[in-house]
C-alpha cells in the first residue's frame, strides 16, 4: 500500500501532508483512468500492489503514469481551457 504526494518537500507531518495542494493529482487521476490505471479521485486514498502484479503489469502502469503525466503538463502548458485527450 503507499500514496501519491507531489510537491517540492516531502510531508514531515500530517499538517503537511493536508495543506498540500492536490491540483496535480486531481488532474492527474482521470487521465490514468482514461488510460485503464484505476486509482481514487481523492489523493489522500491509497495505492494497492499486490503478488498479481507482476512485472509486466507494473512495466505497463508506470508507462502509463508517464503518459498521464506528460498529458497533465501539456495541458497545464496550453492556453485556452482545459481540455482532456482521450
Amino acid at each position: 500500500m503507499s500514496g501519491l504526494f507531489f510537491d517540492e518537500r516531502p510531508p514531515r507531518n500530517y499538517r503537511d501532508w493536508a495543506s498540500s495542494d492536490y491540483t496535480f493529482y486531481e488532474a492527474l487521476a482521470p487521465e490514468l483512468h482514461d488510460l485503464g490505471v484505476l486509482c481514487e479521485p481523492d489523493s489522500r486514498e491509497p495505492w494497492f500492489v499486490c503478488e498479481a502484479h507482476d512485472e509486466r503489469c507494473l512495466a505497463e502502469t508506470l508507462q502509463r503514469f508517464e503518459t498521464a503525466v506528460d498529458r497533465v503538463v501539456e495541458q497545464a502548458r496550453s492556453p485556452g481551457p482545459a481540455h482532456r485527450a482521450g
